[in-house]
């Protein structure tokens, strides 16, 4: 399976891409943890009729100059990529199709952006086994209500050619700052969830680079709160200068840095004084949550290896918080399928998860190393959950079964806040 080639249209191509000469191919997407394969990438290529010369034909399809010739194209290609994937999801359920969506062709009056859906229902072919791939540049110009539309049938969402040229990304690569402003956009308005999850990235990328964050345009007590919370210490903002708003540009010979010392100190006591709470919480939750780990690990301790898996469903019917749970050896082996809750969909969302199969090594995650150290419980940090989509942790305690052999239970349960 080679990677697609870009060829320049002439007047040959038009036969090239006449149905009978469309090929299919797939390009593996691999996961090395699982050694095995989690999906395909699709492309089709046609051929010269003269020469056999390849023409990769969902990539050119903007090049034809009959706007019908391009549409039609366009959907033979992925109806072809699709009739030919079914065979290989029939054997295997969980495999994903990545499926490029060509929205160039939305500008034709007879394009219709939701046609992808009706082929793949035709096929037959399940939505949650669908991923449609979309560059950045492609991405933010669709329509919001159709990636809704995608998203809520179940369809997977995968950005493609992510690029350090890319606007976002580019600014960092290419200025090298020494500090960084956050709009309002990060920490405020809809998906709040998502977007802590961005800023906790930028954050981490901050400490990894070497620039600070300074979190802008702060017009309220909850938002500097919300901030210094998500490790935003810098900021900046009508919330600090509101009470004397004369004096935002000018000290009137006052000195200016004792001049906000006031609402600085008010802030930062209310923030330490949530946070001791915040804490506090935590620490009652998870230790709750520990207990229920342990009861767990009461029942597998008495068990043979063989049948971990049947007192891992039992447990699981008569859960208490727990959302998914698993088994290692102490190579870090996964021993046991992943028992888990359904999504809200009722489906395995997208999301790849830690583990899921038996046979995954997970010798190099945190949760296993740490056990294998010495430690007598480990927890993750905060992720989001392939099953719940809400923010958890994993949970890793080590036991010994009834053969005085050494394993490690891995619970997913809700992250405390």
């Amino acid at each position: 399976m080679k990677d697609p080639q870009v060829v320049g249209g002439d007047s040959k191509v038009a036969a090239g891409v006449s149905p009978e000469n469309i090929i299919t191919l797939f390009q593996p997407i691999v996961s090395i943890p699982t050694r095995g394969i989690i999906g395909f990438e699709s492309f089709s290529e046609g051929r010269e009729p003269e020469t056999g010369k390849s023409i990769e034909a969902i990539r050119l399809v903007e090049s034809f100059p009959d706007p019908d010739l391009q549409l039609k194209v366009d959907r033979q290609c992925r109806e072809r990529a699709l009739e030919q994937f079914k065979p290989i999801l029939a054997q295997h359920k969980a495999m994903l199709l990545f499926l490029w969506l060509n929205v160039g062709i939305l500008s034709n009056k007879k394009a219709d952006p939701l046609f992808l859906e009706k082929q793949v229902e035709q096929v037959g072919i399940p939505p949650k086994n669908v991923c449609i791939e979309l560059p950045v540049s492609v991405a933010v110009k669709m329509p919001p209500k159709v990636l809704e539309h995608y998203r809520a049938k179940g369809y997977g969402l995968c950005i493609i050619d992510l690029s350090t040229s890319d606007a976002f990304l580019e600014a960092f690569v290419r200025l090298r700052p020494n500090f960084v402003k956050l709009g309002r956009s990060f920490y405020t308005g809809p998906e709040k969830r998502y977007r802590a999850k961005m800023l906790d990235g930028l954050l981490d990328l901050s400490e990894t680079v070497g620039f600070s964050v300074i979190g802008q345009g702060v017009e309220q007590q909850q938002e500097s709160i919300g901030l210094l919370r998500s490790r935003v210490f810098l900021q900046q903002g009508t919330y600090y200068v509101k009470d004397k708003p004369e004096e935002k540009y000018s000290a009137k010979g006052e000195d200016p840095v004792k001049m906000f010392y006031g609402k600085i100190v008010e802030t930062f006591r209310l923030f330490r004084e949530n946070r001791r709470k915040e804490i506090l919480a935590r620490k009652s939750t998870f230790e709750t949550l520990q207990q229920e780990v342990r009861r767990y690990i009461s029942r597998l301790c008495n068990e043979h290896e063989p049948v971990m898996e049947v007192v891992l469903a039992s447990l699981f019917r008569n859960r208490d918080r727990a959302i998914s749970m698993f088994v290692l050896n102490k190579n870090g082996i996964q021993v046991t399928g992943r028992l888990h809750v359904k999504s809200p969909r009722g489906e395995v969302c997208h999301r790849p998860p830690r583990g899921e199969a038996k046979g995954m090594d997970h010798s190099m995650r945190d949760y296993f190393l740490y056990i294998e150290m010495g430690y007598d419980r480990f927890v993750t940090r905060p992720f989001v959950s392939p099953y719940t989509e809400e923010e958890v942790v994993i949970i890793a305690l080590p036991f010994y079964n009834a053969e005085d052999r050494m394993f490690v239970l891995c619970v997913e349960m809700p992250y405390p806040y």
